[in-house]
């Protein structure tokens, strides 16, 4: 990897595609500096076939601005960072006042070549594997090369053609990953990082799915328990869910209609939404009635929660496969998830079957050989912000334990009753912003995020 950072720096001082040129843009509304930065498809052949990265910068709000910007990394795999920028803009402006804040979408998504392709036709009777050959073959890429350790090299030909010598760096869930590799890789051109709900590399964090989910519920159980109100006007939801969806799972499902979307509500549809439902405060907050109210017959509140998270999309984005089926991270053993989520909410869920798909898709790409920097935890003694939701149910803190040991200079947020994306919740945002100004957890005062309160349980 030393090698390919050298040609980062090469490449970038020599060759007029690297250079990015910013323009004025609004997405989605809201003004940004937009423009590409070119680099090579394949690190190790940087005369071959390139691909354009779009970045987008948000400048600071205030002037002058601090040296070192904050790049974002979106999670995923698969999302969309420069999609993230409106909201952040709203929500980070304490962080946006002082240091611009830049964007870059991933190879394989959003304006940086995306890889996609069109789902199975109705008369398609090929098999997974057929598909994926097919698919693979339709994008035209080495898609060898659509992995987090090519994404690292981009992020430092985009620091390189932004003129930046230091830079910040956040990571939430997927993102984190990325973080702990560019730690590994290029500690001299960071000041700081944060990472935010996500989990080592050495962390089976999909072969936890099942666990990490009921442990998120069984919270939920409990803070309900301690409020009365909630207590009082729900108090068998808990008990009654399991009964729910083995009815639902035993020829009781219920047809749902939202708007102009029908849709069948059966074990495997509640169970994902629940589990989806936990990963912010505020659908949390909403368990407990939209349970209580299916166990009563009353589907409507949940059928509405499914309507919400209905997906549009169309056709198959690529790049997510192309890191969860190579990288060490994303193992995920079928017979580890079963034995892990039997005992808990999520055996009905679709992670069980999915990881069967998944093996299945995994066994019919190009084989790749993971870096060293995949297989080793990182240590660190620069900086670094670990935020956890005290009620995430994918990136839980025991994801992360050990953080102490790993960054001696670096300091663990638990954000109580918070879901995934933690720092986003109530004062973390001017904690983010204070940790950036300071450079350092010494002296970060943090009494503010005992404050922060969980959104009210919806009681009718």
């Amino acid at each position: 990897m030393k090698v390919l950072a050298a040609l980062v720096l090469a490449l970038a001082a020599a060759t007029p595609a690297h250079a990015a040129i910013l323009q004025p843009c609004a997405i989605q509304g809201t003004a940004a500096q937009c423009g590409t930065v070119v680099v090579p498809e394949n690190w190790r052949q940087p005369t071959g076939k390139t691909i354009s990265l779009r970045v987008a910068v948000l400048p600071a709000t205030q002037k002058p601005a601090r040296t070192d910007p904050l790049f974002y990394i979106v999670g995923g795999p698969g999302g969309v960072a420069t999609e993230a920028l409106p909201g952040i803009a709203s929500v980070w402006a304490p962080v946006n006042a002082h240091r611009s804040i830049v964007f870059v979408d991933q190879r394989g998504v959003g304006g940086s070549n995306p890889l996609t392709c069109e789902p199975p036709a109705s008369g398609f009777t090929g098999t997974i594997g057929d598909f994926v050959t097919q698919c693979l073959a339709s994008t035209g890429a080495d898609v060898t090369h659509y992995r987090t350790p090519d994404a690292i090299d981009d992020l430092e030909a985009v620091r390189v053609a932004l003129g930046y010598d230091k830079i910040d760096i956040y990571g939430g869930s997927y993102g984190g990953t990325v973080v702990q590799m560019y730690l590994a890789q290029h500690p001299q051109h960071l000041r700081t990082a944060i990472m935010d709900s996500t989990s080592w590399f050495d962390v089976p964090v999909f072969e936890r799915w099942g666990s990490s989910a009921q442990r998120a519920l069984d919270l939920i159980h409990q803070r309900c328990l301690h409020e009365l109100d909630c207590r009082r006007a729900l108090p068998h939801w808990y008990e009654r869910f399991r009964p729910l969806l083995w009815r639902l799972a035993h020829g009781h499902a219920v047809k749902a209609h939202v708007g102009k979307l029908s849709f069948t509500i059966d074990a495997q549809v509640t169970a994902d939404v629940v589990e989806d439902m936990t990963t912010a405060a505020d659908g949390a907050s909403q368990v407990p009635f939209a349970l209580a109210q299916a166990e009563a017959g009353k589907f409507k509140p949940l059928a509405r929660q499914i309507a919400v998270r209905a997906s549009s999309q169309q056709s198959v984005p690529v790049m997510p496969s192309l890191i969860m089926c190579t990288e060490p991270w994303a193992v995920r053993d079928p017979a580890k998830v079963w034995a892990d989520a039997k005992g808990t909410y999520m055996r009905y869920s679709s992670s069980v079957p999915e990881s069967v798909v998944n093996a299945q898709v995994c066994a019919s790409l190009p084989k790749v050989t993971p870096d060293p920097e995949e297989l080793v935890r990182v240590h660190s003694s620069l900086p670094v912000l670990n935020v956890v939701g005290g009620a995430d149910p994918k990136d839980p803190a025991a994801n992360t334990a050990g953080f102490a040991a790993a960054m001696p200079n670096g300091k663990e947020i638990v954000v109580p009753q918070q879901g995934h994306g933690a720092a986003y919740a109530g004062c973390m945002p001017l904690v983010v912003d204070a940790f950036l100004e300071a450079g350092t957890v010494k002296g970060l005062d943090t009494s503010c995020v005992s404050l922060i309160e969980a959104p009210a349980f919806r009681l009718r």
